[in-house]
């Protein structure tokens, strides 16, 4: 009896400990992974619930899958959940993990119960911290609860053969020769490693000199460009913004510009300078994203908590002014969803004032702290003639002298009312495209606050879509789609650019007067940055790769789409 009670009370303790120490490892599978580092930042603070992420799948117990799970990843994905001890519990947050959400009919999906079994779904695109922080609450709940039915036939979980987890159908074959015809020494990064993930290099080292580097993409691609072939093409710019979802805006606007062209739509004046005050707004945030991950990967935590601070008091604004922290789809052909109101606008300057009031404090203990300039000057050295050759675009190219900016160069939208100041570097090293970053904050600051003072009366939509939909301004912008249900793109070809934060990109359509486009091409700035990436760790140091790889921002969903 006495030892019953003490089994019983050893097993309640072990329960205890378990369920306030959930600690997932370090795998990002998608752009969930935005919401989730907001979670885990100072605004909602994840550690209360004793979540505390772990850099080892051998000291970790929850596994978080944020988002889509590609072919590519699913094995990654595997592996880091088999080398997790038990009792160890998974979550599969946003749409894309539950059935494939907006990516839904794509070759490259697999669901998250397929590769591991799900203990609680968060749905949502993405979710928000707080219905993830509700989720970890609900793992909590079950925490030394037995399993139930299902796959594993009552077993606890503890007790589940390998081939009997719940869901548990997908299995992958071993990985024989990474590097084939490589007599160097390689090291595998990623994709599990401390940063923004997805990516896996293959680094070739002399010693501790870095060789070469063979970049392998891919673990999001998601068939961006074939899925909005099959689709109507009003309903494409949810789809095309989840390359960057804290960049949505400049994310979307290549495709409407090029859709607008092919349908003869021209934005009012008001609608322009809205979509370029929001699209600066996203420009911060992203760029807040970059410094706060730079530190992550160069071991200062604290700018990662000061970051993302910042970075969700712009995602707190934007829901309010667009209905949506991240993927708002805010640009639509002929106009913008949502006009800025009085309050939008008061909300909007009241932000000014917070991030004029802190960038200070944040660049005096991260962007002017003495080891952080000793890690990033001098290093990953691109100039300006190599950076060109390579096609390097956006704080790469500026970072190396290059005064080349979409928005100056093609004015389009509010730029042609007003003109941004373009922040240029000539040092070429990794501080340098850094400080082109904290510029471009500032700079955007600026522009806000003018486009604010100078921003034009009147509609926001095409004068030609509001002939056609009469009941707008009482149905709202669900009376537009209507209106675009019916029209139907001038066979031809068209394009659009425009500068989103991590550089120019790019979009081609080919209409045939149908509602589906025959082609659709997506040049994103990630993608043609990786090479000069690549080629700017040549020469280094191995304990220089993390400081070189985030200096260029590369944002692997954005590269693969």
């Amino acid at each position: 009896m006495a030892i019953r009670k003490v089994r019983d009370l050893a097993k309640a303790a072990g329960a205890w400990g378990t369920k306030w120490s959930l600690w997932p490892p370090h795998l990002v599978t998608a752009c969930c992974g935005v919401e989730l580092a907001h979670a885990f930042g100072p605004a909602y603070d994840a550690e209360r619930l004793g979540v505390l992420p772990m850099p080892s799948a051998r000291h970790s117990n929850l596994l978080i899958i944020e988002g889509t799970i590609t072919l590519k990843m699913a094995k990654f994905v595997k592996w880091v959940y088999e080398q997790m001890p038990e009792p160890k519990y998974v979550v599969a947050m946003g749409a894309c993990a539950i059935k494939g959400g907006v990516f839904y009919g794509s070759y490259h999906m697999v669901p998250a119960s397929n590769v591991v079994g799900v203990d609680v779904y968060v749905s949502g695109c993405p979710p928000t911290p707080e219905a993830l922080l509700k989720a970890v609450e609900k793992v909590q709940e079950n925490v030394g609860r037995p399993a139930g039915g299902g796959a594993a036939d009552g077993a606890k979980p503890a007790e589940w053969p390998f081939d009997k987890r719940p869901g548990s159908t997908f299995f992958v074959e071993r990985e024989e020769e990474l590097a084939p015809g490589e007599r160097g020494l390689v090291l595998v990064v990623g994709p599990q490693h401390p940063g923004s993930g997805h990516m896996r290099l293959f680094v070739v080292v002399d010693g501790d000199v870095i060789a070469d580097v063979k970049p392998d993409p891919g673990f999001v691609h998601r068939g961006v460009e074939k899925l909005a072939e099959r689709r109507p093409f009003w309903t494409v710019p949810p789809l095309v913004e989840k390359v960057s979802i804290m960049d949505s805006t400049n994310a979307i606007l290549p495709y409407v510009h090029a859709v607008e062209r092919a349908l003869g739509l021209e934005p009012p004046p008001r609608a322009k300078a809205l979509r370029s005050l929001m699209a600066e707004l996203g420009r911060i945030r992203t760029h807040l994203y970059d410094l706060a991950l730079h530190g992550i990967f160069i071991g200062h935590s604290t700018a990662f908590m000061w970051g993302f601070g910042m970075g969700d008091m712009i995602a707190e604004v934007q829901a309010r002014v667009t209905g949506a922290r991240t993927t708002s789809a805010y640009p639509i052909p002929g106009g913008v969803r949502r006009d800025l109101t009085t309050d939008g606008r008061q909300a909007v300057e009241r932000l000014l004032a917070k991030l004029k009031a802190r960038l200070p404090d944040f660049e005096k203990l991260f962007l002017k702290n003495p080891v952080v300039r000793m890690r990033l000057e001098g290093v990953g050295v691109l100039d300006a003639r190599k950076a060109a050759s390579l096609g390097a675009v956006g704080p790469a190219a500026r970072g190396s002298g290059i005064d080349y900016d979409a928005r100056t160069a093609s004015p389009y939208d509010g730029y042609e009312l007003v003109r941004p100041r373009v922040v240029v570097e000539k040092g070429g090293d990794a501080m340098a495209r850094t400080s082109v970053r904290w510029g471009e904050i500032w700079a955007s600051i600026e522009y806000i606050e003018e486009a604010l003072r100078a921003l034009p009366d009147g509609d926001i939509l095409d004068e030609a879509l509001l002939e056609l939909s009469p009941n707008f301004r009482r149905e709202g912008v669900a009376g537009i789609f209507g209106v675009l249900t019916q029209l139907r793109p001038e066979p031809g070809e068209y394009h659009g650019l425009a500068e989103m934060a991590r550089g120019t990109a790019y979009v081609y359509i080919s209409a045939t007067g149908s509602q589906y486009l025959r082609r659709v091409r997506f040049v994103t700035p990630s993608w043609r940055n990786l090479r000069p990436m690549a080629e700017a760790m040549k020469g280094h140091r191995l304990a220089d790769l993390p400081a070189i790889y985030m200096s260029f921002g590369y944002f692997p969903p954005e590269a693969d789409r």
